[in-house]
């Protein structure tokens, strides 16, 4: 453009005319194409805003739902008269529930964004790190670390390989990056039927969390529309060849001598509107990407990371109490009994974000 520029003003500094000699229906054509084509882009940026306001909704509720399930298999009392073996035995699948319930928000994460656009390309790939079952990783530059392959050494927090046992990765791997995140909600959804014969209430136990994974699942399918399903390419072109229409020939009308500077502002800031408006539009198009006004999916996994061990650790201070309690009025003495399992639990609780550290 500012090469046109300065090739329309030279011409009229040359010939000493004020401005090009153009017929008056092409100032007439770029007055309804200016028109049309403002109408037309802020109606194509409206539409994007739209979406990532979609996505941003959709992957908070996803959060919610998950982190809700987390909740609901630390906060059902289980049945009185439990022995200690099957105390523990209960203690390892909520265990078991909270790592798979940040399993499946990693393949969610992959499942919208890694599987589509790579690792960041900026970092080329994930930087090193040392995991104890997948190895090692090489932060080098001229490699080009495909997705397909190294899917479980991505270095997006919470690390995928702290929360995925051997077994996991080799049923994972064998399966399409979209369908991932269905097989971990059906390992989840059994493991929640085999607790559910720990708890007092069972009935409402199941209910409520088979209902959090179904909405699960049908938001996670909700977003994956919006990842996939781009603007016609019929609008985008015709949208994108009338700002192409409409700039460039603007410093043909508008340009005058070299002394005046005439219809330099008026061209440069009209390309730089249009074509900022246009790119606005396509980066907002997809809110799950890697550009900079793109969701941050990393600090939401690590927020339900964090939400997910203060809920287990509360859970567990919350049942040792009560045990307490319990014993005292049993006993009469009023002195506390030795901590329960529960008790001894919570004191090693380990987030499993930073599990993959004692590797």
């Amino acid at each position: 453009m500012v090469i046109l520029v300065l090739v329309c003003t030279g011409y009229c500094t040359i010939k000493g005319v004020d401005d090009l000699e153009l017929p008056d229906d092409v100032l007439e054509f770029h007055k309804i194409t200016g028109s049309i084509t403002g109408f037309l882009l802020v109606f194509r940026t409206t539409l994007a805003y739209d979406r990532y306001y979609e996505g941003r909704k959709l992957s908070g509720r996803i959060l919610n739902a998950t982190r809700e399930m987390t909740s609901q298999s630390y906060v059902f009392l289980v049945r009185k008269g439990l022995s200690e073996g099957e105390e523990g035995e209960f203690r390892q699948m909520q265990e078991e529930m909270r790592r798979l319930s940040i399993l499946c928000w990693s393949t969610m994460r992959h499942s919208l964004r890694e599987s589509k656009l790579g690792f960041h390309p900026l970092t080329n790939g994930p930087p090193t790190f040392y995991h104890k079952y997948f190895g090692g990783m090489r932060d080098t530059k001229k490699d080009l670390f495909t997705f397909e392959e190294h899917w479980h050494r991505d270095s997006c927090r919470p690390l995928i390989a702290s929360v995925m046992t051997i077994d996991d990765y080799h049923k994972l791997n064998s399966l399409a990056a979209d369908t991932r995140p269905s097989s971990v909600m059906t390992q989840m959804r059994i493991l929640s039927q085999r607790m559910s014969f720990y708890i007092q209430d069972s009935t409402s136990f199941s209910l409520n969390f088979m209902e959090s994974s179904k909405e699960v699942i049908d938001l996670l399918k909700t977003a994956n529309r919006i990842v996939t399903t781009p603007m016609p390419f019929a609008y985008s072109h015709m949208l994108s060849a009338l700002v192409f229409i409409f700039t460039f020939i603007t410093p043909l009308l508008y340009c005058g001598p070299m002394e005046t500077g005439n219809g330099w502002i008026s061209s440069l800031a009209l390309t730089f509107c249009a074509y900022g408006l246009l790119e606005i539009g396509i980066c907002l198009e997809n809110p799950f990407g890697w550009d900079a006004m793109d969701l941050d999916l990393e600090s939401f996994g690590k927020s339900m990371a964090l939400e997910s061990d203060v809920i287990a650790v509360s859970a567990r201070e919350e049942l040792h109490l009560k045990s307490i309690n319990e014993n005292r009025d049993q006993d009469g003495t009023g002195k506390a009994a030795k901590p329960s399992m529960a008790r001894r639990a919570s004191r090693s609780l380990i987030p499993f974000d930073q599990q993959v550290r004692h590797f």
